[in-house]
């Protein structure tokens, strides 16, 4: 009787010798006898896999082993091989996350990041990535804006995370004050509102009345003096802005003591 001994079936794995955590190793067994039956991959993680080419994704960093076992298609007695690779997953860095911000223009950012590692920003105006987390967004029209701000950090590893979040910026009213009088005992005074961006106005007399029209008004006054007017305008984003007026009144040939309406 002759024995026939077949050659021993050699598996080899291909694939990267590290990968960073959030990345997806790619495999593929090569074989020295053609076809391959009964594949199985044991990716070192309690997670198997089949097929001469997988791929797999680790939620843990270190040392994987790696093991393909699989049987030669091509002789009678169908040879087991086996093969072994290890592969370092390195870990990512922790990237802060960061709610929404919305705000009155100007709205200021100051971002800080708690690990040492090298982080860059983008503040959604433009391709520039800067390694500063301070930034002003500044909105001079009359809608609101919405800028994107991606974050950037990679670890001595060479590993990366991202994370984003969004800024609106709303524009702010521009309260703006038209006087003018007739002279008289009392002096009349005539008041509007200029201002833009507004949907709402809240006057403050001299007298401590106050007034939430925005159309046009007239207030009286009686005594000598310098008279302080003042005027809040605000729009539908809860964005105010105060301006105010200092009017002289001049009575001539006429004094009314405490007298103020």
């Amino acid at each position: 009787d002759q024995i026939e001994i077949f050659p021993p079936l050699v598996l080899s794995i291909i694939s990267r010798d590290s990968i960073c955590l959030s990345d997806i190793l790619n495999l593929e067994a090569i074989s020295t006898s053609g076809t391959l039956l009964n594949t199985k991959w044991d990716f070192g993680d309690n997670d198997f896999g089949t097929g001469v080419k997988t791929n797999h994704s680790y939620t843990s960093s270190g040392w994987k082993n790696i093991t393909f076992t699989a049987i030669s298609a091509s002789s009678i007695l169908h040879c087991t091989g086996t093969a072994v690779k290890r592969v370092y997953v390195k870990a990512t860095p922790i990237i802060l996350q960061h709610n929404d911000i919305e705000g009155c223009s100007p709205v200021s950012l100051s971002l800080k990041t708690t690990v040492q590692d090298a982080q860059l920003w983008n503040f959604g105006e433009d391709s520039v990535w800067s390694s500063s987390g301070m930034y002003t967004y500044k909105n001079a029209g009359d809608k609101p804006i919405r800028r994107k701000v991606s974050a950037l950090i990679e670890n001595t590893l060479g590993c990366r995370a991202a994370s984003s979040f969004w800024v609106t910026i709303f524009p702010n009213p521009i309260a703006r004050i038209g006087i003018r009088s007739e002279e008289g005992s009392p002096e009349r005074v005539f008041l509007s509102s200029l201002s833009t961006n507004t949907t709402a106005c809240q006057w403050l007399f001299p007298d401590g009345t106050s007034s939430q029209s925005c159309d046009s008004l007239m207030i009286r006054l009686y005594n000598n003096g310098f008279y302080k007017i003042l005027l809040r305008s605000s729009n539908q984003y809860g964005c105010m802005d105060t301006t105010s007026v200092v009017h002289q009144t001049i009575i001539k040939g006429l004094f009314v003591p405490n007298a103020f309406q």
